[in-house]
């Protein structure tokens, strides 16, 4: 039993660092912080489902499977949620500097998401308002 959970958390470590280095590769920020929020989802629930195996004898046992299971399912949905709150504030400047680059000077990005994103929009504000004044 003791082997088996070796490996297993050896499998797990090896199988995280390589997905880790794979999803550098993946195009955009949105699709690296989604396959990282599957990735830190489904590691975990592989590893408690191949112990569980061993373990999950009766049916009450089971009980903590499917538990195990719904948590994971809204772990993920929030994961989803949090990369949409983190992206949007991305594509809302991105939508702002490509109206600044066509010439709309009056273009501003909204301030709002996490606290970098808030303080490079107010950067971005800035240097719109010094553009629009020359």
């Amino acid at each position: 039993m003791i082997v088996q959970a070796v490996a297993v958390g050896a499998a797990t470590v090896v199988t995280g660092v390589v997905a880790a280095v794979g999803l550098r590769k993946l195009p955009t920020l949105r699709w690296q912080l989604g396959g990282l929020a599957i990735l830190a989802v489904v590691l975990p629930l592989a590893a408690v489902l191949f112990s569980g195996a061993a373990m999950f004898e009766s049916t009450h046992d089971l009980t903590v499977l499917v538990a195990v299971v719904g948590a994971a399912a809204s772990a993920l949905i929030a994961a989803f949620v949090m990369v949409r709150w983190i992206t949007g504030p991305i594509d809302r400047l991105r939508s702002a500097s490509a109206s600044l680059a066509e010439g709309d000077l009056t273009a501003r990005a909204a301030l709002g998401g996490p606290a970098e994103m808030a303080e490079l929009a107010t950067s971005f504000n800035g240097m719109a308002q010094h553009i629009e004044r020359l």
